[in-house]
């Protein structure tokens, strides 16, 4: 939900192989680009979770970045979790 994963996938051993799979046929060049790219969106993290209601709190961090129903996330599948708040750097 924060950008942080390339793929978010359920708990199962077929998606976790094929997700491997096209992880490793996508690798993205590691340029300082990217790497100022990744410090963008660790230092937003970070700010996020700063402002969250209690630190270390996953709820309220989707909470303050504006998921709805973010009480309901832990019981939601891949699927689910990805239409909430869908990233260009997130496959299904």
């Amino acid at each position: 939900l924060v950008g942080d994963c390339d793929q978010l996938i359920d708990d199962d051993v077929a998606a976790v192989r094929a997700a491997a799979i096209r992880g490793l046929a996508a690798a993205k060049p590691l340029d300082a680009a990217a790497l100022e790219a990744e410090h963008a969106l660790l230092t937003q993290r970070m700010r996020d979770a700063a402002e969250a209601a209690e630190p270390g709190e996953a709820v309220a961090l989707w909470q303050r970045i504006g998921i709805a129903n973010a009480d309901a996330v832990p019981d939601m599948n891949a699927a689910q979790v990805r239409a909430l708040r869908p990233h260009d750097e997130v496959a299904t």
